[in-house]
C-alpha cells in the first residue's frame, strides 16, 4: 500500500531526525560546541533536547513496526 510505505519513510526521517536530536543535545551538554554554533541550533534546554528526541526516537520505530506488520500483512494475505 502507498500509506506504509510512506510509513516506513516518515518512520525512518523522524529517526534520523531523533538520533541527531539526542546528538547535539548530547554535544552542547559535554560543551562539544562553540558558542556560534550553541545559539544557532540549541534554542532549549539540552536535557530537553534529548527528552525530545528520545520520544521522537521511540515514536519512530513504533510507527515503522506497525508500518512493516502492516506491509507484511498485505504481502501475507495477497
Amino acid at each position: 500500500m502507498f500509506f506504509s510505505r510512506l510509513a516506513v519513510l516518515i518512520a525512518f526521517v523522524a529517526f534520523v531526525v531523533g538520533v541527531l536530536s539526542v546528538l547535539i543535545g548530547t554535544a552542547a551538554t559535554m560543551d562539544l560546541l562553540d558558542e556560534v554554533t550553541r545559539a544557532r541550533y540549541v534554542i532549549r534546554s539540552p536535557e530537553q533536547i534529548i527528552y525530545g528526541g528520545a520520544y521522537v526516537v521511540l515514536a519512530a520505530v513504533a510507527l515503522g513496526t506497525l508500518a512493516e506488520m502492516s506491509l507484511s500483512l498485505r504481502r501475507w494475505t495477497a
